[in-house]
């Protein structure tokens, strides 16, 4: 299937180059995740992919687990709809990886495999962003391996927005929106309803969200203020302990709250921020015995930050920010834990002629863990308007999740002895834009990681996996992606990612998560504008990982456009591949879906 995937590309994008107009590629204007204030894309030094609602509309997808699937990482899904994923960036656990929400954390500190749960339907997201590479100097503890940023829409005038879909298993969604506007006030309320029977045993899910958004335009400051709420419930057969034939079952609840303010002096601008996130967490690991291994679980994130930029001249720009936050646990199994963390950040932008450089350093403390400093420096040279070169090294840290510190039932053991992990990043790369809508680039890493972390097992027989550090380890690889116009109304974009590791030392342990990230992944993406209104979407994803079969999985949508109405066909897993993104797991089959919208 690779080799038909590959020879696919190598036709359309020679077709291409043919048929496509000869206008400038236009990149993209603004880059949040990659510095603490908006840098401009081209003069950006980092690799960022950016995934704006008019790109992520047409293909096959209903929530945020299903956006991620068409970018360039790999996601790893247990179940059906947004009922839980892990991400991996550059062959990051999925504790490796930082999740955001308008550049404030939502992480969850009990265990990365809840950071995606993320109230905050599919029609309320403007973009997401995914900065490839550590980012601690930004951001912090757990931006490791890179950073998924969501960035919400801003409220606008008035409008209505309801798209319904109906397929197999039962397996509905319903979305509505609500935008208004008076005087210096605009204000949406969002609420988006899937469910379904799941499509084998213990697999049925049913999750609701709502979402309201506010934007204040006051005299001297923008003001923003934002409310979202999920409630889930879910089988959950197998999805920690495969292999023990459980049918377990999850209840999640999840409440956020970020106020954001923005003052609209230029030459020195504060944005001070508020943030507030609820987890809770109700878990049974066999509903045969319904008291047998239920545990409950809440966290809290909570606290604030001000940062400002100071515009020290035309071409050199400062920025500072402090900030503070409690993580907070209470669980019947892990108990009760608290940590406070606050950091301050220096960072520097250059922009000189064809020179752009980013030097900055950012100092945490951890409440239980000390103090960790996290420089680094980015730069990028354009050599010519069509070429760019760039480059960096950065330190970055993470320390344990309280799964991994306290956690312990019948097939996991925590270790309350565990060391924060360390890394010292390297990369360099290149991006292309000729004149004839093409865009292409590149990246090599190398991730220098000591103490790294990650569920083992030192023989097959072992009845528990048991969380240590298991040493010192590199990551190293390349990514590459492509994107064209080709002929008339049709675009393609390719992305390939290749990983390996090294090691100091012989494994001698069965790792659960940590080794597990592909070796080879390919993602491609084809929009093709059709007569009549009509689009027509196709995805393909080829994954490789280490000692597995490889696979891949196609998806595909058409939709018709009736002035604000729309209908539209899709297919998620055409060839109805079998395959694992977790262990034990088996991913989602072929599933057939139909449905419309209307908007004003």
């Amino acid at each position: 299937m690779f080799s038909w995937i590959m020879m696919a590309v190598l036709v359309l994008s020679c077709a291409g180059s043919g048929y496509a107009q000869e206008e400038a590629f236009e990149l993209e204007p603004i880059v949040v995740s990659a510095a603490k204030f908006p840098t401009p894309g081209k003069k950006n030094p980092r690799q960022v992919d950016i995934l704006d609602s008019q790109e992520i509309e047409p293909f096959a997808v209903n929530n945020i687990n299903d956006v991620l699937k068409i970018s360039p990482i790999d996601i790893q899904s247990r179940g059906g709809a947004d009922t839980q994923a892990d991400i991996s960036i550059r062959g990051s656990s999925f504790e490796q990886v930082l999740v955001l929400v308008n550049g404030l954390r939502v992480s969850d500190p009990q265990t990365g495999h809840y950071d995606l749960d993320i109230p905050v339907p599919l029609n309320e997201i403007e973009r997401v962003e995914i900065l490839h590479g550590p980012a601690s100097t930004l951001y912090g503890a757990d931006a490791f391996g890179g950073v998924i940023n969501i960035i919400t829409k801003k409220p606008k005038k008035f409008g209505v927005f309801a798209k319904g879909s109906y397929g197999q298993y039962n397996t509905s969604s319903l979305e509505g929106k609500l935008s208004y506007n008076f005087k210096n006030t605009a204000i949406s309320h969002s609420i988006q309803k899937e469910k379904s029977n799941g499509q084998r045993y213990d697999t049925d899910y049913d999750v609701l969200t709502f979402f309201s958004n506010a934007d204040f335009e006051l005299p001297f400051m923008d003001l923003n203020a934002l409310f979202g709420y999920q409630d889930k419930e879910y089988g959950a057969f197998d999805f920690y302990s495969p292999g023990r034939n459980f049918p377990s079952r999850e209840w999640i609840n999840t409440k956020l709250v970020q106020v954001k303010g923005e003052t609209k002096n230029e030459t020195i601008k504060f944005e001070p921020k508020l943030f507030f996130r609820r987890h809770d967490d109700k878990f049974s690991l066999d509903q045969n015995r319904p008291n047998f291994n239920l545990n409950y679980h809440t966290t809290y994130i909570y606290g604030g930050e001000l940062a400002s930029k100071i515009k020290l001249h035309e071409n050199n720009s400062l920025a500072a920010a402090t900030e503070y936050s409690v993580e907070k646990i209470k669980s019947t199994n892990i108990g009760k834990h608290s940590f406070e963390k606050y950091a301050v950040l220096l960072e520097d932008t250059l922009d000189i002629g064809k020179l752009s450089a980013t030097i900055g350093a950012r100092l945490d403390h951890h409440s239980k863990f000390g103090y960790f400093l996290s420089p680094s420096l980015n730069t990028a040279i354009l050599v010519s308007e069509m070429f760019k070169i760039r480059g960096g090294i950065s330190r970055c840290f993470r320390a344990p999740s309280f799964t991994e510190l306290y956690y312990n039932d019948a097939a996991n053991k925590g270790n309350p002895d565990l060391m924060p992990e360390k890394a010292l990043s390297y990369e360099a790369g290149f991006d292309i834009y000729p004149k004839n809508n093409l865009q292409l680039g590149g990246t090599v890493f190398l991730r220098d990681e000591k103490n790294s972390i990650d569920w083992v097992k030192y023989s097959k027989t072992d009845i528990k996996w048991q969380v240590t550090n298991i040493g010192k380890m590199k990551t190293y690889g390349i990514e590459a992606y492509l994107k064209q116009d080709l002929w008339k109304d049709a675009k393609i974009s390719l992305f390939y990612t290749y990983l390996g590791h090294l090691f100091d030392k012989d494994q001698g342990y069965i790792s659960k998560y940590k080794l597990r990230a592909p070796t080879h992944q390919v993602n491609l993406n084809f929009i093709q504008q059709l007569p009549f209104q009509i689009t027509a979407t196709f995805s393909a994803t080829y994954k490789k990982r280490p000692s597995e079969r490889d696979y891949t999985i196609l998806d595909a949508k058409i939709s018709k456009n009736i002035d604000n109405f729309e209908i539209f066909f899709e297919v998620n897993n055409i060839g109805n591949s079998k395959y694992y993104d977790i262990l034990g797991v088996p991913g989602l089959r072929r599933l057939f879906k139909a449905g419309c919208s209307v908007k004003f």
